[in-house]
């Protein structure tokens, strides 16, 4: 395992491998002695007395090879479970500064044999880089990268640059060009020092099941209004509806399987008697089966309706309080008995609206909501009381409405005339 200091490390083995080698090439009787740096060049003195090499790390990429080997692994709660490499490729820049004719060249053209006949950087080059009994601070410190212990050896290759793109790099480092050979240090694998979570247990037994890869589609929700009622359905049209196990689920929640008849166009499902009145959102789940177990799989785009109250069928849904009566008002409570139940956090209203025989006095409507029922004790509940004050004493055609969607009325000719209160 390379700890971050890799790169670093990698550096300081291919400096020392090119000082280490110079001696060889008994050039010093021509050059002098000759340093080998790692600096950027715009900190190499091109006007310095003696000739030398720098070698400048200008480029790091991830290498393809290495970055799908594994990947990173979290559990459910973000904590890491496995501990992959994070696997780079360092491009150098070798730059050769002479003091005098052709120094540059006779340095250039060793330094890339030396290149050439390195190939990798073997465990032991690494460990002799880091070896002595006293090492430079910063040597010190890159001996604990441990980069003789990755699982691959870092290999070298020649990077055939264009004259073009070696322009473009000089421009870049601000520096006039020098003499450069460019190479590819390949791969520095660097991980994290602290443990991944260990994993649970491995697999017992491995599952595997088939299911659809292309989502149902629902185009049409019929009829977009539904009026609650015991057996009220809708049908959802579209494409890719029926396959086995498909279900149909509601916003809340809720789920219902097609009904007889159903095919891949077109799913007809009775409503839920749990849904709240109101815009309901219907989608087609196909769940993925595992042996004996159904598993959540792929499912259609929502579609919305309209789920309206209607009074429960009882003999009196609508019950006046008792009233006080002046010559023209009345103030009193109204109760409402209403299907499907009411939920606590449901914004409902009773809609008046006078019943006034014609000719006669312009007719007139009144609203009046519900109190709050965020703090009651029970979730839902179908009996709703509201406060009336202040009312025309008179016959009211009566709606209620829960968010936004309203009970249904009856008519008579061109007049609806039901439900009625009296308030007379």
């Amino acid at each position: 395992m390379t700890t971050s200091l890799g790169i670093a490390a990698t550096t300081a083995v291919l400096r020392q491998m090119l000082q280490n080698a110079l001696p060889a090439a008994q050039l010093a009787g021509v050059l002098g002695a000759v340093s080998v740096t790692a600096v950027p060049p715009d900190r190499i003195d091109s006007n310095a007395a003696k000739s030398s090499l720098n070698l400048f790390m200008y480029q790091v990429r991830p290498n393809t090879g290495w970055m799908m080997q594994d990947l990173p692994s979290h559990d459910t709660r973000g904590r890491r479970l496995t501990n992959p490499p994070l696997a780079l490729d360092l491009s150098y820049m070798l730059s050769a500064y002479g003091a005098a004719d052709y120094h540059c060249e006779i340095l250039l053209g060793y330094s890339a044999l030396v290149l050439h006949q390195t190939r990798v950087l073997t465990r032991e080059a690494v460990r002799a880089t880091f070896s002595g009994a006293v090492l430079p601070a910063d040597l010190a410190l890159l001996a604990t990268a441990d980069l003789e212990g990755q699982e691959e050896l870092v290999a070298l290759s020649m990077d055939p640059l264009t004259s073009d793109e070696i322009s473009r790099l000089w421009s870049v480092f601000g520096e006039k060009y020098r003499p450069s050979i460019a190479f590819q240090a390949t791969v520095v694998l660097m991980r994290a020092s602290d443990p991944a979570v260990t994993p649970g247990p491995p697999v017992r037994r491995a599952r595997l099941a088939v299911t659809p890869s292309i989502a149902p589609t629902i185009t049409e929700v019929e009829p977009s209004m539904v009026v609650a009622a015991a057996g009220a359905g809708i049908s959802l049209v579209g494409t890719g509806l029926l396959p086995r196990d498909a279900t149909v689920r509601f916003g809340s929640g809720e789920t219902a399987p097609p009904g007889p008849g159903s095919t891949d166009m077109r799913i007809d499902v009775v409503l839920p008697g749990t849904l709240l009145a109101g815009v309901v959102t219907a989608r087609v789940q196909l769940p993925a089966r595992f042996e004996a177990d159904l598993r959540r799989g792929v499912e259609s785009n929502l579609v919305p309706f309209t789920l309206r109250p209607a009074f429960a069928p009882i003999a009196n849904p609508i019950t006046v309080g008792v009233r006080v009566d002046t010559p023209t008002t009345t103030t009193t409570t109204i109760t409402v008995a209403l299907r499907p139940l009411v939920g606590r956090r449901q914004q409902v209203s009773l809609l008046l609206d006078e019943l006034v025989a014609a000719p006669g006095p312009v007719p007139r409507s009144y609203s009046f909501a519900a109190p709050s029922r965020q703090n009651a004790a029970a979730d839902v509940t179908g009996d709703i009381r509201f406060p009336v004050a202040g009312v025309r004493r008179a016959r009211y055609v009566v709606r209620v409405r829960v968010d936004g969607a309203e009970t249904p009325l009856e008519a008579t000719g061109d007049v609806y005339d039901k439900p009625v209160v009296d308030l007379t």
